[in-house]
């Protein structure tokens, strides 16, 4: 469970950041695991859920070595997006969508690709 903040639940699905640098998917009404997601440092805060504007959803975690957050002024942080799976689709890996460097006071965005497998076809699409 999160270190501070919140559980995020959608679609069914409650999703927790946790200190062993995985993001936890469990399914809400059985509390049975579902996958978990290793981003590689330990997360303080749990992710949320949000939209791209092509209506995609998206799994957004904010990454830092510190546990002062993701964009403090000395750390160098990350906004990372995962491409969530339509109902039917599987999800095959994940792209980098935004980060900031240290002491950095502009936002870099990068386009994220969301690939998942549909009906045995594998499909990549570029969120904007």
């Amino acid at each position: 469970m999160p270190y501070r903040g919140w559980l995020t639940v959608s679609n069914g699905v409650l999703y927790a950041g946790a200190l062993d640098g995985y993001i936890h998917t469990f399914d809400a009404r059985t509390g049975q695991e579902i996958f978990a997601l290793n981003v590689g440092v330990d997360l303080y805060e749990s992710p949320t859920v949000g939209s791209a504007t092509n209506g995609d959803t998206l799994l957004l975690q904010l990454t830092s070595p510190s546990s002062y957050g993701a964009f403090s002024v000395n750390q160098t942080g990350y906004l990372i997006a995962y491409g969530l799976p339509q109902r039917g689709a599987q999800l095959l890996s994940y792209a980098l969508y935004a980060g900031v460097g240290a002491g950095a006071a502009v936002l870099t965005l990068f386009a994220i690709y969301k690939v998942a497998r549909i009906r045995g076809r594998q499909k990549a699409a570029r969120l904007r």
